[in-house]
């Protein structure tokens, strides 16, 4: 049952591994034509009336093609070949997985475990992966010339799983005429959705709603399989490809992150202070202190929730020129993002 692959660690579902920045409720992207490949966060900044895309994760070099989140943990995306996983904090990048046939897409169900499609010869798969053992389970497979015979159209490989973990397909229609989301249940296909132009990736964020990516570099909102609305254009020149949402934490504490713009030498001698919520200056309860990396990004984790003045320092109380030097913010049980600007 299992087929034997090549895996690279076993830190896979332990968010614990490494820390995260990426703030949930984002929308989040890649773009197949970036070099080196990024996840795009879709920003909505107040000097633009439309949303932007900030790069929050830049890779070493090469591609990124499809991406996808554990839950409120780690992004995993696949390269440009189409054969490996790898693993990011938004930090640095990890190789986990590899596989024989080019992997298409991925995803995770309710529970956490991950799947992944590969797509070759006459059919595409579904499969579990068990990052453990090493190990992948055939799921559900499609041949393509059924899929031709019942729907008329192509899988490319692309597919999720709603909140309720029914699998969802997108099919290309006849000589690339939009894309249609089906419903796989009891073996059968149940068309939920069409649309006129051809999807490149799509995700849950609950029953009612779905964000899907198209070819003409839009990101689209779905309502009960039937409101459709923009919620990003990007310019010409771009092919973005899938789009995912980070979950916002059950429960769960506070985290604040962001990275210092400019200023470059600083960086790995400058830190980033918390102080709360409701803390005196002075004597400085409650701080929490992260040192910015090479990057220039930080994240303080598991602060409790409430109010925080948050400040860049090399001495505990000595501003170092990123301006402003001081914010404060009400966190909740969710990612903030701040970022800091050198000036001398």
């Amino acid at each position: 049952m299992g087929k034997k692959t090549t895996v690279l660690t076993v830190c896979f579902f332990l968010t614990v591994c490494a820390g995260f920045s990426f703030a949930a409720e984002e929308l989040y992207v890649v773009d197949l034509r970036e070099a080196p490949g990024k996840i795009l966060e879709v920003r909505t900044v107040t000097w633009s009336r439309h949303p932007v895309l900030r790069p929050v994760f830049t890779r070493p070099a090469e591609y990124i093609h499809t991406l996808a989140f554990h839950k409120y943990g780690r992004a995993y995306f696949v390269d440009i070949s189409h054969q490996n996983i790898f693993a990011t904090d938004g930090l640095k990048e990890e190789k986990i997985f590899s596989f024989a046939t080019p992997i298409q897409d991925m995803d995770f169900d309710s529970r956490g475990r991950m799947y992944f499609s590969a797509v070759g010869g006459e059919e595409g798969v579904v499969y579990f992966l068990n990052p453990y053992k090493g190990e992948t389970s055939r799921v559900v497979g499609f041949s393509f010339r059924a899929l031709a015979d019942e729907t008329r159209g192509f899988w490319n490989g692309y597919f999720a799983f709603d909140p309720a973990d029914k699998l969802f397909l997108s099919i290309d229609g006849p000589s690339g005429s939009g894309s249609s989301l089906y419903e796989y249940s009891g073996g059968r296909l149940r068309k939920r959705f069409t649309h006129d132009e051809r999807i490149t990736g799509f995700t849950f964020v609950n029953n009612q709603t779905v964000y899907f990516t198209t070819a003409s570099n839009r990101v689209y909102e779905l309502k009960n399989f039937s409101e459709v609305s923009v919620k990003h254009q990007e310019r010409e020149g771009r092919m973005l490809n899938d789009v995912e949402v980070v979950e916002v934490p059950e429960g769960g504490d506070c985290t604040i992150s962001g990275q210092l713009k400019g200023g470059r030498e600083l960086w790995g001698t400058t830190s980033v202070q918390a102080l709360g919520p409701n803390v005196v200056w002075r004597t400085q309860p409650g701080a929490s202190s992260a040192r910015v990396s090479g990057e220039g990004r930080y994240v303080l984790r598991n602060l409790p929730r409430g109010r925080y003045r948050v400040h860049t320092d090399i001495r505990g109380d000595t501003p170092v020129g990123f301006a402003p030097d001081s914010r404060t913010t009400n966190c909740g049980g969710v990612v903030t993002n701040i970022d800091f600007t050198y000036s001398r």
